[in-house]
């Protein structure tokens, strides 16, 4: 597994590209994404490097609406073969769908392009994971400490799925 300071590696200019980062997440619809984005732009934008974002508008589970339309607009991530990339970042845990995320692996597998997956364990490329379980301990500390909450639920998310154990 890679640090997940090591993120930073990512970087990006767009006036003067030295190179090309690519980003790839089905959507990009929480704040949590535009987090990510900025903080490998931001980085990017250090080293000289411009970045490119591969994303759909929609995120479906495989059993949910899963028609030509979709399936079109899911090609969009076969330009990472295209792209001419110096990195890639895949935020696999994002997708809902498995297909998708197995297709975007094979167009990975079909470039030598240096790749970190977030969120996902692979058996091929270097992967990270959030620090999920840090971060909800200081969320419950603050939340107990500064509003005096005792009773505290939590909806982690997925069965099975790593971040959601994690919190």
């Amino acid at each position: 597994m890679v640090s997940y300071k090591q993120i930073i590696l990512f970087g990006g200019d767009t006036m003067n590209a030295i190179g090309r980062i690519g980003i790839i997440m089905p959507e990009i619809t929480d704040p949590l994404d535009y987090d990510v984005i900025r903080g490998v732009y931001s980085q990017a934008k250090e080293l000289g490097y411009d970045v490119l974002i591969f994303t759909g508008i929609y995120n479906s589970h495989l059993e949910f609406q899963q028609d030509a339309y979709v399936y079109g607009m899911e090609n969009i991530y076969e330009l990472i073969c295209k792209g001419k990339l110096d990195g890639i970042l895949y935020a696999a845990s994002y997708f809902n769908n498995k297909k998708v995320s197995e297709r975007i692996y094979e167009f990975l597998k079909q470039t030598d392009t240096p790749c970190l997956v977030l969120g996902e364990e692979n058996d091929e490329l270097p992967y990270i994971f959030p620090p999920e379980r840090e971060s909800m301990r200081m969320i419950t500390r603050h939340l107990a400490d500064v509003h005096k909450f005792r009773r505290i639920y939590c909806v982690t998310g997925f069965k099975d799925h790593y971040e959601s154990e994690e919190r």
